[in-house]
């Protein structure tokens, strides 16, 4: 099988190319006319510097690659805002082990993997008290009972 190469005429600055090396095929991306003829070029996969003295090395435009699509993903709440949501919902005060679980129950959180998340929920809810004051979410109504604040 003959690989068909192109000709100085058709290679334009910007744009991404096969290449071949040695064996390989590899995609590259024109960056300049070098001083000595041919051209600079980077290596899409690597990003690393190559020089092609001659177009006959140049297998023609790369195909276009297309960018992998995200897959549209329920935005998560923080763990403040899922206690919050609790708090409203169930009405009476809580502990924060409590919380945790409604939380994971209900699905409206889910633990990045801490091995406390419990006590990590009682110290932010403390750092939002101690921060904003009357104007925070919660208030705490007797040992590690926390209840939304009016």
């Amino acid at each position: 099988m003959e690989e068909q190469t192109m000709n100085t005429n058709e290679v334009r600055i910007g744009a991404v190319y096969q290449l071949k090396v040695g064996r390989n095929v590899v995609d590259v991306r024109i960056d300049r006319a070098s001083e000595k003829g041919g051209w600079e070029g980077t290596t899409c996969a690597s990003g690393k510097s190559v020089v092609i003295r001659d177009a006959n090395r140049l297998l023609g435009q790369a195909p276009a690659q297309e960018k992998p699509k995200k897959a549209f993903q329920k935005q998560q709440l923080s763990c403040l805002d899922a206690a919050e949501q609790v708090l409203r919902e169930d009405g009476r005060p809580l502990n924060c082990s409590a919380m945790i679980e409604i939380m994971l129950s209900k699905g409206l959180w889910k633990s990045p993997g801490g091995k406390t998340p419990a006590n990590t929920l009682y110290s932010a809810i403390l750092r939002e008290i101690a921060k904003k004051g009357t104007e925070a979410r919660f208030a705490k109504v007797e040992r590690g009972k926390f209840v939304i604040q009016s």
